[in-house]
């Protein structure tokens, strides 16, 4: 447990700030995660979508709310500095909507997003306090499944019916996809998307995130990834790229990519040219409203 969340702990346990004490209310009051299901996910359903989706957003959306309880939390100063550092840089453009879309960014702010010195994130806060928020094991467990999550670069393999098979650029593993935009896209395409796995009686992933179908070729991002993963300083292969793709290079690094490499939208989907190493202007033109 990160000192922040041993000082957020001990906050509960004492009950003494109110704003901890309205923490610890909304959770009791709030829906929760019940026989493998959340009873606001039915709700969700009836609005369109898919259900394996839905559990994912109604603990996102729960996340959210708890979040920006937290936010209000002298201990969680510098997360929320950083937030609407991030915020006021990369999200706030005018009259220029941002290609960094809210599903990306609260995903990341989230759980990608380490401050304090142990290199917390509100989903590391969330699960070491849990017990005393009383939260479901199903929660947690989803959270635990957001936390481990991050951002890939995968090449569609091909549709069958509603779902999408992709495939990871360097693992070579396998997902077979729910896209909750409802872009399926086209076989071949270069997919930057963050895919959440199968729950208990679920055989398919969700791609959470908005795509963004970059239009760059397969050998181009191979190589890229090739000489820049080794610059984490991580020796084992596979652990280079998780803490790459989750974390990149600095805080910032796919924020500025995903501005820099902007080329054109539609409503589920965002088109990406290039690669980070390669810059350009960030919004070359401002996505379709």
């Amino acid at each position: 447990m990160g000192e922040i969340s041993k000082q957020l702990s001990k906050m509960i346990k004492e009950s003494r700030s109110r704003k901890v004490i309205s923490l610890t209310d909304y959770v009791k009051g709030k829906k929760t995660l019940e026989d493998g299901s959340i009873k606001d996910v039915d709700e969700l359903v009836k609005k369109g979508l898919d259900p394996l989706h839905a559990i994912y957003v109604s603990v996102q959306n729960f996340t959210s709310a708890i979040s920006e309880l937290l936010s209000e939390l002298s201990i969680f100063e510098e997360f929320y500095d950083i937030v609407t550092s991030v915020e006021e840089k990369y999200l706030k453009q005018g009259i220029t909507q941002s290609p960094i879309t809210k599903s990306y960014f609260t995903t990341w702010a989230f759980f990608d997003l380490c401050f304090g010195q142990d290199n917390e994130t509100i989903g590391t806060c969330i699960l070491d306090v849990s017990k005393e928020l009383n939260l479901s094991s199903i929660f947690t467990d989803v959270i635990k499944i957001f936390q481990l999550s991050r951002m890939g670069i995968y090449t569609h393999c091909g549709s069958k019916g509603p779902k999408v098979l992709f495939k990871e650029l360097l693992t070579e593993e396998e997902y077979y996809c729910h896209v909750a935009s409802g872009y399926l896209g086209e076989k071949g395409q270069i997919w930057f998307i963050r895919v959440l796995p199968p729950l208990t009686n679920f055989d398919y992933s969700v791609i959470f995130t908005t795509p963004y179908i970059l239009k760059t070729s397969k050998k181009g991002l191979s190589s890229f990834l090739a000489r820049t993963i080794p610059k984490t300083g991580i020796n084992i292969a596979k652990n280079a790229l998780y803490h790459f793709m989750k974390y990149g290079l600095n805080r910032n690094y796919w924020h500025e990519y995903i501005c820099n490499a902007y080329k054109d939208s539609q409503y589920n989907a965002i088109f990406l040219s290039g690669v980070p190493d390669i810059k350009r202007n960030i919004f070359p033109k401002p996505l379709d409203s």
